[in-house]
């Protein structure tokens, strides 16, 4: 398991896949899957191959996929010191991750698993 900063598993994220595997026809498909993202959430940017490489978002160079580079739960964390939110005293009630830990119960469990040291 490759956990993000939030505690999201990377090695479920289909760009994460689609980069390990070297296969360029589903870094295709991720840009279509993931362009309706980019235009609602991230000022309408327009998706490029290179954007859809990524070795997980606590990777310390890039390549980092463009929704983890512009994440702000990443990007607390990277600003705080911390390689995940469990580092943090304040994540069980952080705002940032309140609506993903809701979305995503397996994150708030790797998060507190992390934060236990287990």
């Amino acid at each position: 398991m490759e956990l993000a900063c939030c505690g999201l598993d990377c090695t479920t994220c289909n760009v994460y896949q689609a980069t390990l595997a070297g296969d360029r026809d589903a870094q295709a498909r991720c840009i279509a899957e993931w362009q309706a993202t980019a235009e609602e959430h991230w000022g309408g940017v327009k998706l490029q191959p290179e954007d859809m490489v990524c070795r997980g978002c606590t990777c310390e160079s890039e390549p980092v996929f463009i929704g983890c580079r512009r994440c702000p739960i990443r990007g607390c964390c990277r600003s705080r010191g911390f390689k995940t939110c469990a580092e943090c005293a304040e994540w069980p009630t952080c705002g940032r991750l309140s609506g993903l830990l809701s979305d995503v119960p397996a994150a708030r469990e790797n998060l507190q698993r992390l934060s236990t040291g287990g």
